[in-house]
């Protein structure tokens, strides 16, 4: 059915808005490179050289070290410099992080290659999520938060696709092109008129969000709404802990810290972190780099038609929907490889099924534990304490993604990878009952009404 003339306009004028959405979301794709880098390049380094088990999951697993590092100079620096300015300067140290990668194979470097790649990707985690929440209109805000999960996940299809033709040299310098461009694009978008506003630069935001909402749009509406929103915010100014101390901060925080501890036990980093390694063991006919990417490009599909459809169902039934559907999947997962491991003549005839119900796995994830878990950072918290507490966040879930990416390998020794499945299915489940009694929906509300939906 073709659009008429004033849904054509509203698409134009919200041209901008996506422009920029998209401009500082590629920094999600940046740090998809990080989380996926591990997955074609252990095999390529177990090729090159001599390494220990217990190496080879330091250089997987040390990158949420790095990040844990950057979401507390996040919470230093967001509210200080800005959001576009804390973004672009990541890109120097990134760049720097992948040429280490690329030209040196001593277990060292290689660290401190992941590490700092690892620091700078998670600058994004915060950066990215807080200013999209805050340069769009509330009926797109949602497709637009899933514009970081979409990155994201283009990010690790990105390096699953290079990783197949190249060797480790090329695959590092093409994870390090893309920081390049993310610095040469998001430079022409603006700085967060929220921010702005909240550091008293009243005709900068009101040329921001111009610019954001189109040469024709009407502005008037979203700077009242946020005049009002920094408002309130500068009234509720105090010491930091008793602006932490207040009923919404605390229950957004406890909310998005239970969302985001949750979504690393999904098992998602492990499918991703050591995708490879996972159907080399399952035995499929598939080469398992093709079969990552046949993974990847589900999950980069079904990520894409989420943003049709987080402003329509809601944030919180997709989180039960996704984590209900992903515990059924690891249990169908843990299922064959506990045949496997029984009798592998029982499977002979079905080594296509891990591929299969994981990628199952990924497009529920993708319609809302990937996505949602980030996107409601930049909705759900007063503005006095967003960069802290989205920081304080995004640093729970680099810790739990460290615990679960570092201990996979004791786990599936302890346990069985049959048993290592099972057991985050279980999680799975425990999350979906958690998010039913204990996560509030923001669909369709400004940023405002969240808040007082949290303190009613």
């Amino acid at each position: 059915m073709p659009l008429d003339l004033q849904e054509r306009d509203v698409i134009r004028r919200r041209i901008p808005q996506i422009y920029a959405a998209f401009a500082a979301t590629l920094g999600g794709a940046a740090f998809g490179m990080v989380m996926g880098w591990s997955a074609p390049a252990l095999e390529m380094l177990k090729a090159e050289a001599t390494y220990t088990d217990e190496e080879l999951s330091w250089v997987a697993g040390i990158p949420p070290l790095g990040s844990l590092v950057s979401m507390m100079l996040m919470a230093l620096t967001l509210d200080r410099f800005g959001r576009k300015v804390v973004m672009l300067a990541l890109v120097p140290p990134f760049v720097l992080g992948w040429l280490l990668l690329a030209f040196f194979r001593s277990i060292p470097l290689l660290l401190a290659g992941r590490f700092i790649t690892g620091f700078c990707g998670a600058g994004y985690c915060t950066a990215a999520p807080v200013y999209t929440g805050e340069i769009a209109e509330k009926q797109i805000r949602g497709a637009l938060g899933v514009f970081y999960q979409l990155m994201l996940t283009l990010g690790v299809l990105y390096v699953y696709v290079v990783g197949c033709w190249s060797d480790l040299k090329w695959l590092s310098l093409c994870c390090g092109i893309i920081p390049i461009v993310f610095f040469l694009l998001f430079c022409g978008a603006p700085e967060s008129p929220v921010y702005l506003l909240e550091n008293n630069h009243r005709e900068d935001a009101i040329q921001a969000l111009q610019w954001l909402r189109g040469p024709t749009g009407d502005i008037r509406s979203d700077l009242q709404d946020i005049e009002e929103m920094v408002e309130e915010s500068h009234g509720n100014v105090g010491t930091l802990r008793e602006m932490m101390s207040t009923k919404a901060a605390l229950k957004g925080l406890w909310t998005q810290m239970g969302i985001l501890f949750f979504q690393p036990l999904s098992g998602q980093n492990i499918i991703i972190f050591y995708a490879v390694s996972i159907f080399v063991a399952a035995g499929s006919s598939l080469d398992p780099n093709v079969a990552s990417i046949i993974v990847a490009s589900v999950q980069v599909v079904a990520t894409a038609c989420s943003a049709t459809l987080v402003d329509r169902a809601g944030r919180r039934i997709l989180l039960i929907f996704s984590y209900s559907a992903m515990g059924v999947c690891l249990i169908a997962v843990g299922t064959f490889f506990f045949m496997l491991e029984q009798n592998e003549k029982m499977v002979r005839d079905v080594r296509w099924l891990p591929v299969f119900v994981i990628s199952i796995y990924l497009v529920v994830f993708s319609m809302g534990c990937g996505p949602l878990s980030w996107s409601m950072i930049g909705e759900i918290f007063p503005q006095e304490v967003k960069a802290i507490c989205s920081a304080i966040c995004a640093a729970t879930n680099t810790v739990m993604t460290f615990l679960v990416s570092k201990t996979y390998l004791d786990l599936e020794e302890t346990l069985t990878t049959a048993g290592a499945f099972w057991l985050y299915a279980i999680l799975n489940f425990v999350a979906a009952i958690w998010i039913f009694f204990f996560v509030i929906e923001t669909k369709g509300k400004t940023l405002d009404e969240i808040q007082k939906q949290l303190v009613s």
